[in-house]
Parts: structure tokens; sequence; C-alpha cells
């Protein structure tokens, strides 16, 4: 035998053979199922693609809505701020006039001097309605205790007192006062 031996292919048996070739799938079979396998995993890419632009959008209309909700939240409360400033400001207007128009009907010289010397105690215990109106008989015993607690700064005018001269035609027979006596005197006065 010569050095070089010609391989010998070895013999298969043909149920391998059988087998082998159920196995194989043909060359159209194949590229079928591969363009399908391609053709699916784009559409797949194409879904989740898709699915992330939705995603980001979401995320984004989020951040939106919530960068609208700190806004409004910020303008509400400026809102409330403001109004409850207003609020403050017609309240102690509308209180001041109240207080200020009925001291001048009790006879107040200086109706801002006396407002600045309230109590701001004396202030919040008055009875008022959401209208801030004051009822009569606070305002009144608030101005009766000013008069009494300030009566020597003389914010007040003195009451006149009027003087109830008898007249003449008042006087028994028509005498003078100077000329009576006591007991006619009461008379005439309480006639």
């Amino acid at each position: 035998m010569t050095d070089q031996q010609t391989p010998v292919a070895p013999i298969e048996n043909p149920v391998d053979i059988q087998e082998q070739e159920e196995k194989k799938v043909s060359y159209d079979s194949y590229r079928k199922i591969l363009a399908e396998k391609k053709n699916t995993q784009a559409k797949m890419k194409e879904m989740a693609d898709k699915l992330e632009k939705i995603e980001l959008e979401r995320l984004e209309q989020e951040s939106d809505y919530k960068k609208q909700a700190e806004t409004w939240k910020s303008k509400f409360e400026e809102s409330h701020s403001n109004y409850s400033s207003l609020k403050k400001d017609v309240a102690f207007n509308t209180i001041k006039s109240q207080v200020t128009s009925k001291a001048a009907s009790e006879g107040c010289i200086n109706t801002e001097k006396l407002f600045k010397l309230l109590d701001s105690e004396d202030l919040k215990g008055l009875e008022m309605g959401d209208d801030f109106s004051i009822s009569q008989d606070s305002l009144s015993g608030l101005i009766d205790k000013a008069k009494k607690e300030h009566s020597d700064i003389g914010l007040f005018k003195k009451a006149d007192v009027q003087i109830h001269d008898i007249q003449k035609q008042h006087t028994p027979q028509g005498k003078s006062v100077s000329e009576m006596s006591i007991e006619e005197l009461k008379q005439a006065i309480l006639s």
C-alpha cells in the first residue's frame, strides 16, 4: 500500500440519511422564514419605537401638567393673599367709617384722633355682620366708653346746659323771680 491512502467516506446508514434529509429545509422555505423573521423583528422594533415615543410624550405631558398645576397653585395662593389683604382693608375702612361717623354724631371734635386712641381689643369686640356693619348697641357702647376714658382730652363737645328760665307769664301775678317764695318757684318750674 502506498503511504497515501485515500480517505474512505464512512458508510452511512440509510436510515440516518433519511432522517437528515427530513431535517433539511429547502432553501426557499429557509429564505421565506428568514424574511418573515426579519419582517417581524422590524415590526417589533417599530412598535417598540412607537411605544417609547408614546411614553416620552406622556412624560412630557405629565411634566407640563405638573408645571401648569404649580403655576395655577401659585396664582391661587397669590389671589387668595390679595383677597385676604383686600378684605382686611375693606373691613378696616368700613369699621373706621362707622365708628368715626357715630363719634361725630355724638359730638366728637376730632374723629381721627379718637379712632387712633381706641383699643384694638375694643374694636375686635364689636358685634358685626358679614358685610362689616356694626350693631348700633355695640357701637354706642364703644363711643360711650371712649367718652369716659378720654374725657380729659376734650375730644367731645360739652353738652350745653340749658337753663330753664322762668318767664314772667308763668309766675303768679307777674312777679319777678326774685320776689317769689320757694313754693311759688317750685310751682312755676313744674308748670
